[in-house]
């Protein structure tokens, strides 16, 4: 799935994005990877992420790694996976 402007994902996606902005909603599911400027995770994400700017609030489930220039988990986010600054 590519987009050039902003995507949020509220339901349960296996595939590959490409945005600008990427929200993945509480209640989401997501498999695959990820590239986008700006990503906000509130769900659940098994796969790659590689943005600018990434932020895991404290509902986000993650496993997989992140590349990222600036990296921001809240308390209680859960992160399975290696983090590396691009």
């Amino acid at each position: 799935m590519v987009t050039v402007g902003d995507m949020q994902i509220d339901g349960i996606l296996e595939g590959n994005v490409k945005s600008g902005f990427l929200g993945v909603g509480p209640s989401a599911v997501v498999t695959g990877e990820i590239e986008a400027e700006d990503v906000i995770i509130r769900g659940k994400l098994t796969g790659r992420i590689r943005a600018r700017s990434v932020t895991l609030t404290s509902t986000a489930r993650v496993i997989g790694d992140i590349w990222h220039e600036v990296l921001s988990i809240e308390a209680g986010a859960f992160l399975e996976g290696h983090c590396k600054h691009m």
